[in-house]
């Protein structure tokens, strides 16, 4: 464990930038209600991330019903990250390097959006 807690340290001192300014963008577009989603605000469709951080509010207020409805790739959000950011160890590296893991994440990504997109774009903006 302690281990893990050395990892995690590790990453977080080597992109804390990166981090403080991806928390601070989805706080002030959620507080301001700004629209976060370039590719909407650009090109007028949702990217198939639309919807993750509507959907990780809802988990962190244990609302998985409307954490689904939202985006459920939300659930796949703390493996890859868990794969990023403990990808030195034995497991998570070998997952790290695996061309099958990221084509099934990428895989289950492209394959709700598209779902999303015919059932319920149409009826219910995605963002």
């Amino acid at each position: 464990m302690k281990e893990y807690l050395k990892l995690l340290i590790k990453f977080i001192k080597k992109n804390y930038i990166i981090i403080l300014l991806f928390f601070s963008y989805i706080s002030i577009t959620y507080l301001f209600n700004i629209p976060n989603c370039m590719t909407k605000v650009v090109f007028g469709l949702p990217c198939p991330a639309c919807g993750m951080t509507r959907a990780g509010f809802s988990v962190l207020r244990l609302d998985f019903k409307k954490a689904i409805f939202f985006n459920p790739c939300i659930f796949l959000f703390p493996i890859v990250c868990w794969v990023i950011v403990f990808k030195e160890k034995k497991l998570e590296g070998k997952l790290y390097k695996s061309k099958i893991f990221w084509s099934i994440i990428l895989t289950l990504l492209l394959g709700t959006y598209l779902i999303r997109m015919f059932t319920v774009y149409p009826n219910y903006p995605l963002d």
